[in-house]
């Protein structure tokens, strides 16, 4: 025994030598605790007790995904010499707790650590300095684990926090040295009721960024005085930028709705959200039902459709830089409707990407393509939907003005690029001619480049910097949305290269030509839920295509916000339309049974819509 104690004494000495930090507390000692080494990669996704030191090993990456909740019993931590990515959601965080009473805990990132912390519940954290032991040995890295802060950055160590929550905990976060080239940055979270410090910085850069953060008050960091003399912060040690705080505790990213295709109209020269239609119109009451602005923290993005997703990107980069420069935020989050989301998509996975979007709700997007644009791609081919039936004459008519003699040419040659961007990425091309076996994509089909190029493997996984989320349509009736078509070799000149439908002049008689599977009537069921594509969530909602935004309304305030409205808006749904095709330059009036007019106001000159 005596020996013991000697060898336990002299490892003390060592250890004191060795780790760069003053003990001004006491010794704990824990006979037993648990040790345990990762290497590699590793994933929790189920919840975790703690009761011992977890080192992430250089090189090695740990993965914690949303919802688990790590406790941590007696005196314990998780030390980061590799990666530590923590990777909650607002609807579902990942939760740090202490268990018992007396248990101290804390999340240390090494020299040459990282972690990553998104969307994070951090409470009972923090403790006097202090050393472990397992089986008799002294482990340099709990001691540093058994340190001050509930997140602890240690010589140099990197770490990144956002949509935080850290309260009452001994102190939040303590960071030993930072640097340009070892930043922590930590923004857009919330430090309440820690008990000492909610920072400590002993030795960093002045600018260390603790920026757009609740500090418990609305005009920012409490200020420490003595008689009229202020000397610092109370709650703040050290040298951080903690400017633009959030004035309020329960902030939020402005929300920005982007449309699908013919989604948007001019109106006085002015892009605007679906006038004709309304599709948005529901969705976008909810948000102001939920206490969002117009113009302050919800905003629209109407767009030129007709032009590819590729230049439409830019353009809503242009607009997120314009809605962060108004509201002074870094970030926004997107709702996108259905080929909305590829622009969307299109721009977090460019390489002029701002990293200025939080979260990403994609409504019915088809991310492998929607069939049916082959159908209006290769052969100019509309249906009898009230949707068709508008876009057939918007084009025909845009055809018509712009000096060609048909639909096709125009939406070739302008072109509509948008339309091809819609093809799909698979195979849905039967031969008949062959048994009906499938022709492999992209050989003999209309190839969609631009699809591809963001569902390629290292473009795609650019969208784990975000919280992505999918909510898609899937009807009751089976088998009612194209799936893909049965096609033959035919000699029609410009149309159906690739093939034409087998049947599709007489679909009274049979299937056009055409196979169906499940989805939204638009997009289907394979489509739009895109397991090749992983999301956060993957909501799936009885709708069509159209009324998703309505439909989806309550689930996605609840992805954004973390809250599910009691009530929703459905006063906007178009249940009926009328078409006037007007062939000579004159100007009309048109009263609705209910008093509602459209055309032009005689009396004042105005239009109305």
């Amino acid at each position: 025994m005596k020996k013991r104690i000697k060898s336990a004494s002299i490892w003390l000495i060592f250890l004191l030598s060795i780790v760069p930090f003053s003990f001004s507390g006491w010794f704990t000692f824990s006979q037993g605790a648990e040790y345990e080494e990762i290497d590699g990669y590793q994933e929790w996704t189920e919840n975790r007790i703690v009761d011992g030191e977890i080192n992430i090993n250089p090189e090695a990456t740990l993965v914690i995904k949303k919802g688990v909740k790590i406790t941590f019993e007696g005196r314990a931590g998780i030390n980061a010499q590799g990666k530590l990515i923590v990777k909650g959601t607002v609807k579902e965080p990942v939760v740090f707790q202490k268990g018992s009473e007396g248990s101290e805990y804390s999340i240390s990132i090494d020299s040459g650590g990282e972690a990553k912390i998104s969307n994070a519940d951090i409470s009972g954290g923090g403790a006097a300095p202090g050393i472990l032991m397992y089986n008799d040995k002294f482990f340099a890295n709990t001691a540093k684990a058994a340190s001050e802060g509930a997140i602890y950055v240690y010589r140099n160590g990197r770490l990144e926090i956002e949509s935080s929550n850290l309260h009452n905990n001994i102190t939040a976060i303590y960071v030993e040295k930072s640097s340009v080239f070892n930043p922590v940055k930590v923004n857009r979270s919330k430090f309440i009721n820690n008990a000492d410090y909610d920072v400590v910085c002993s030795n960093c850069i002045s600018d260390t960024d603790f920026k757009y953060n609740w500090w418990g008050y609305a005009d920012g960091p409490k200020k420490y005085f003595i008689g009229s003399q202020q000397y610092g912060y109370e709650k703040i040690r050290g040298s951080i930028n903690f400017s633009d705080w959030a004035d309020r505790e329960d902030f939020r990213d402005p929300v920005i709705l982007v449309p699908g295709i013919l989604g948007s109209q001019k109106k006085d020269g002015q892009w605007q959200l679906d006038l004709v239609f309304h599709t948005y119109d529901n969705l976008y009451e909810e948000f102001v039902d939920s206490g969002y602005v117009p113009e302050k923290d919800l905003f629209k993005f109407p767009y030129e459709w007709r032009d590819s997703n590729i230049e439409n990107a830019k353009l809503l980069e242009k607009k997120i830089e314009e809605i962060k420069t108004q509201t002074k935020w870094p970030k926004v989050d997107v709702v996108a409707h259905s080929m909305g989301g590829l622009l969307t998509r299109e721009y977090v996975e460019s390489n002029y990407y701002g990293n200025d979007i939080d979260q990403l709700v994609t409504l019915g997007t088809p991310h492998n393509g929607a069939p049916e644009a082959y159908l209006k791609w290769e052969g100019s081919k509309w249906f009898w939907s009230i949707g068709d039936i508008y876009a057939k004459n918007i084009v025909k008519q845009e055809a018509e003005e712009s000096g060609f003699d048909n639909i096709f040419d125009y939406m070739r040659q302008r072109p509509i690029t948008s339309l091809k961007e819609l093809l799909p990425v698979y195979d849905y091309l039967q031969d008949a001619d062959n048994n009906y076996a499938f022709k492999v994509y992209p050989d003999d089909y209309p190839r969609n480049e631009f699809l591809e190029n963001i569902n390629n493997e290292e473009n795609k996984n650019k969208l784990n910097n975000i919280e992505f989320n999918k909510i898609i349509g899937k009807l009751g009736n089976e088998n009612i949305t194209i799936a893909g078509f049965k096609v033959v070799d035919a000699d029609m000149g410009k149309y159906w290269e690739h093939g034409y439908p087998h049947g599709l002049e007489i679909p009274v008689f049979g299937d056009g030509g055409m196979f169906y599977s499940d989805g939204d009537k638009t997009v289907p069921l394979f489509s739009g839920r895109s397991e090749n594509i992983p999301a956060d969530y993957l909501i799936e909602i009885d709708s069509d295509h159209h009324n998703l935004p309505t439909e989806a309304q309550r689930d996605v305030l609840e992805l954004l916000t973390g809250k599910r409205p009691e009530e929703e808006n459905r006063d906007n749904l178009i249940k009926n339309i009328l078409f006037v095709s007007v062939f000579s330059p004159v100007d009309l009036q048109i009263t609705a049974p209910d008093g509602n007019r459209i055309g032009k106001d005689f009396a004042t000159g105005e239009i109305l819509n």
